[in-house]
C-alpha cells in the first residue's frame, strides 16, 4: 500500500536564524570575491565589477564595490551591523579573530571574521569566514 500523506515537516529552529551562510575564503593581493553569489570565486580586483570584499595591492582589506565595510569590537548581530551601515573604510591592521560588517553591491548585509593571516612573498593571504544575513 501507499504510505499515508503526512503533514509537512516544520523547519528546525536554529540559534542563528538570521545567518544565511558560512563560507571560508582566502583573499590574496589584488583578488576579491562577490559575496552576492553562492560561489566564492576569486577574481582580479581590476576589471571585475561587483566585488564586495578584496585585498588591495597594498594588502588592505577593502570593499571595492560594496557600499560599506567597518571593523567591529565583537561578533556582530543584524542590529549591530545595521547601525554601522554607511561607514566605508579599508584596513591594513587586521588580525585573526577580528570581526567586520559589510554591505554588498546588491544590498545584502553580512559580516566576516578573520581566521588566518599569512605573510607570503606575494603579499598577505587572508582567510575569512563570511556570514550573510537574510
Amino acid at each position: 500500500g501507499q504510505p499515508s500523506p503526512s503533514a509537512p515537516l516544520e523547519p528546525e529552529p536554529s540559534d542563528d536564524e538570521n545567518q544565511l551562510s558560512i563560507v571560508p575564503v582566502t583573499l590574496s593581493r589584488q583578488m576579491g570575491v562577490d559575496l552576492d553569489t553562492a560561489e566564492q570565486t576569486l577574481f582580479p580586483t581590476r576589471g571585475t565589477p561587483g566585488l564586495d570584499l578584496a585585498l588591495s595591492d597594498t594588502d588592505r582589506i577593502e570593499s571595492p564595490d560594496g557600499p560599506w565595510l567597518t571593523r567591529m569590537t565583537s561578533e556582530p548581530t543584524v542590529e549591530r551591523c545595521a547601525d554601522e551601515d554607511g561607514r566605508q573604510s579599508s584596513y591594513w591592521d587586521y588580525a585573526p579573530g577580528q570581526w567586520f560588517c559589510f554591505g554588498t553591491s546588491e544590498g545584502l548585509r553580512g559580516y566576516f571574521q578573520v581566521i588566518d593571516v599569512r605573510d607570503t612573498s606575494e603579499g598577505d593571504e587572508v582567510t575569512v569566514e563570511t556570514y550573510l544575513f537574510e
